[in-house]
């Protein structure tokens, strides 16, 4: 009823309430500095909640949890500047000579495809993880 709908809706709380704050904190720190917060703080904020014993402190622990963590965001915006980063790399075009629209347009093309394929991957893993996760915590507490 309602305490699952709070429960579940405090760690969406949190991490709206926050989003812009790790954004500025990966845009002046780096990427790695709010990945790395991120981890800790979700962390200790998840070992909280694991031992609290009301519901009170439960909802304060969840909520900081959701307030943690940037994990997707941050990493979703390093994916996509991998992407950006390789594809001009590798795809180095000689700057003297005029470049067509259709190149530009194949260029664009490619670059979507490439950066479609590393989110899509990091978006896998975080899928992989929530499979993978509840089994390993219940070989654990057995």
């Amino acid at each position: 009823g309602p305490y699952a709908a709070l429960f579940a809706t405090t760690f969406m709380i949190g991490r709206t309430a926050t989003a812009h704050l790790w954004g500025l904190l990966a845009d002046v720190y780096g990427r790695r500095v709010a990945m790395i917060i991120s981890l800790l703080g979700s962390g200790l904020a998840s070992l909280w909640f694991g031992m609290t014993n009301s519901y009170s402190q439960a909802i304060i622990a969840r909520g900081m949890i959701g307030a943690l963590n940037s994990i997707v965001g941050v990493s979703k915006t390093v994916a996509t500047e991998l992407a950006f980063h390789n594809f001009d790399k590798c795809s180095n075009k000689n700057e003297d000579r005029e470049v067509a629209v259709d190149d530009n347009e194949q260029h664009d093309q490619q670059l979507q495809q490439l950066e479609t394929r590393i989110v899509g991957r990091v978006m896998s893993m975080r899928a992989y993880g929530f499979l993978i996760a509840p089994a390993v915590a219940g070989f654990l507490a057995d």
